[in-house]
């Protein structure tokens, strides 16, 4: 269910734009209304997610042509019927279509990871386990002619973008880190994490990548107080349950 369709159902659903609207009744304690994205994972209000669905299908679709076709995903599908359901139970379909068509597993410690993040996260893990990250004989990622040379990571959010998305992507980024921080108490909201040079811009490739990966990693990233492994603050929401339970057993 949801793991995509045909090339031709593919182009449809973006052509379409916005999934069929759920009725999702009244607010609960005054608090905003978040609808889970079935393909990125993240949280947005219910004035938001039609308009941030097609840009996430065309970003995955994106990500997808870096990729050789033997290795490429199909774009992940709601089911029909998902205008019948409450907004509980859109959102548990949601989070189960994302975790089992977007979400890869690191080939180390089986942990799953958003594509862009996997790369991030491989090298570490590679040498925790003693291995070498990219192997030695191989390419750790592909190298055709559709990989992306020059992309940059959003300070913000840690994903992946090409020079020429950066600048679009940042400010609904900006955007979308103030719309969070307003649902927190006034004495848990963080400002917008910011570059610490103001001409980052104008800096090397891989410096201003090396920045923007030490801001996301130091402002953005929450960590969990059980395991203390580090998450944006609405996926730590999703981790802190289940990782609650496994360490009250």
């Amino acid at each position: 269910m949801g793991c995509g369709g045909s090339k031709q159902q593919d182009a449809a659903a973006i052509t379409a734009g916005a999934p069929p609207k759920v009725k999702y009744g009244p607010k609960k304690d005054g608090q905003p209304r978040d609808v889970i994205c079935h393909i990125c994972g993240r949280k947005y209000t219910v004035h938001s997610i039609n308009i941030h669905i097609p840009q996430c299908e065309k970003l995955f679709q994106a990500q997808q042509e870096k990729l050789p076709k033997s290795d490429r995903k199909q774009l992940p599908q709601l089911p029909k019927n998902i205008e019948k359901m409450d907004l509980e139970e859109r959102n548990r379909i949601a989070m189960k279509i994302y975790s089992d068509c977007t979400m890869e597993a690191c080939q180390f410690c089986g942990r799953t990871f958003l594509l862009d993040r996997l790369e991030v996260h491989l090298p570490s893990c590679a040498r925790n386990h003693g291995k070498d990250w990219p192997p030695k004989t191989e390419a750790a990622y592909p190298t055709g002619p559709n990989k992306a040379k020059n992309t940059v990571i959003c300070h913000i959010c840690g994903r992946k973008y090409t020079v020429h998305s950066i600048d679009i992507h940042l400010p609904q980024c900006e955007q979308l880190w103030k719309d969070r921080q307003a649902k927190l108490p006034k004495n848990k909201r963080k400002p917008v994490p910011q570059m610490p040079n103001k001409n980052y811009k104008k800096l090397p490739l891989d410096k201003r990548n090396a920045m923007a990966q030490k801001v996301y990693n130091d402002v953005s990233l929450e960590q969990c107080k059980y395991c203390g492994r580090t998450f944006l603050p609405d996926r730590l929401e999703v981790h802190i349950k289940s990782c609650a339970r496994n360490h009250a057993k």
